[in-house]
């Protein structure tokens, strides 16, 4: 899921598409989230980021990109993500040749990720 329907999300789609991802779009402007500016992804939704579960329901399957058009967005978006049972934390270690990204959870364990979406700030990863 990609919160923000901006210039990065518009880029970032079509290459998540290319490697096996199903990205969602959201974003709360009305002229950003449509299925014209975001043809590749399997759906866009426009709505509050301050009532996620109104339209749409993480799973710990799920991965979040967060990078709405301000950082109070942002923030509105991290707190419903991160509210939720499915959201674990963790570090981001390497990124290998097939795109896959491999994390390390709080328990210890390691995991390479391959599919969905992942949000990286700096050396942390949250694995939604």
């Amino acid at each position: 899921v990609i919160f923000g329907a901006g210039h990065i999300a518009r880029a970032l789609t079509p290459l998540l598409r290319t490697i096996g991802f199903r990205p969602v779009v959201v974003d709360d402007r009305p002229g950003f989230a449509t299925a014209e500016h975001f043809p590749q992804a399997d759906r866009t939704i426009c709505g509050d980021f301050d009532r996620i579960s109104d339209y749409l329901t993480l799973t710990p399957e799920d991965y979040v990109v967060i990078m709405t058009n301000g950082h109070e967005h942002d923030f509105q978006a991290e707190v419903q993500v991160l509210r939720g049972d499915a959201s674990r934390q963790a570090a981001a270690l390497d990124v290998d040749q097939q795109f896959g990204l491999t994390v390390r959870y709080e328990n210890g364990e390691t995991e390479t990720v391959r599919s969905g979406e992942v949000s990286v700030r700096g050396l942390y990863g949250y694995i939604e």
